[in-house]
């Protein structure tokens, strides 16, 4: 009887623990794979970078050298962890390896969209010299343009603020996505105008859908990567 109670009282020490353990273990499994595609992306985007003449992106690639150092960091002392403290394997992995990783998306994404940048404008000023033609054919029809002719102008004007923003040593990346956002609310204000008209212009580029249903388009070289934020279940590549 007395064994009988010992064992009892072990197995309900460890039954809680079995179930973090088992946890930690599949965890850790899912993290072999997530790691694998955040070191890829990180060099991905790094040789991206070294390759771009137009842009400096320098303080972009520390940012990601040292996120990415961070989160290696984490999931090779959680690996080690798991041998001797179970528990505290499991926090690390999830506060400092999970945890981080939407610091990284971030900084990816907003790489991608500096890196994109460039087609975006070339893009931009070929959109800009179409409505500038369909103008000048609205006008020789005696069509008001008076609304219009602002709005071609605001884009063109914040087209250009885009240009001379990124020759600037250590732009914000977060300021220029802001940018870019103000010069698409202007464009798709202005190709409703056209619609108004009767005129269907180039509605060309990505499309994204968020989770509210909103569907939006922005010029194609101005997009930015929305994937899904990993979890422990969810790899980066998926």
């Amino acid at each position: 009887m007395e064994d009988i109670q010992d064992i009892g009282d072990t197995m309900h020490e460890w039954g809680p623990k079995m179930g973090d353990l088992s946890r930690l273990c599949e965890m850790l499994k899912q993290s072999d794979n997530d790691f694998k595609n955040m070191t890829r992306d990180a060099e991905r985007i790094q040789k991206q970078a070294s390759s771009n003449k137009k842009i400096d992106l320098s303080n972009f690639v520390t940012d990601i050298k040292n996120q990415t150092a961070k989160m290696s960091e984490a999931w090779s002392g959680a690996k080690t962890l798991a041998k001797t403290d179970p528990d505290a394997a499991l926090q690390k992995l999830e506060d400092d390896f999970y945890g981080e990783m939407d610091n990284f998306q971030s900084i990816r994404e907003a790489m991608d969209t500096v890196l994109n940048i460039s087609k975006g404008l070339k893009d931009a000023k070929n959109e800009i010299s179409r409505y500038t033609k369909e103008l000048a054919r609205l006008k020789s029809k005696k069509i008001d343009i008076s609304e219009l002719e602002p709005l071609l102008a605001d884009f063109a004007s914040k087209a250009n603020e885009i240009a001379a923003f990124v020759k600037v040593k250590g732009f914000s990346a977060d300021d220029l996505v802001d940018k870019v956002q103000e010069a698409f609310d202007v464009r798709q204000e202005l190709q409703d105008k056209f619609q108004e008209q009767g005129v269907m212009l180039n509605q060309g580029g990505p499309q994204f859908k968020s989770e509210g249903g909103f569907q939006f388009q922005i010029p194609q070289g101005f997009e930015r990567s929305m994937g899904a934020t990993p979890t422990a279940t969810q790899g980066i590549g998926n």
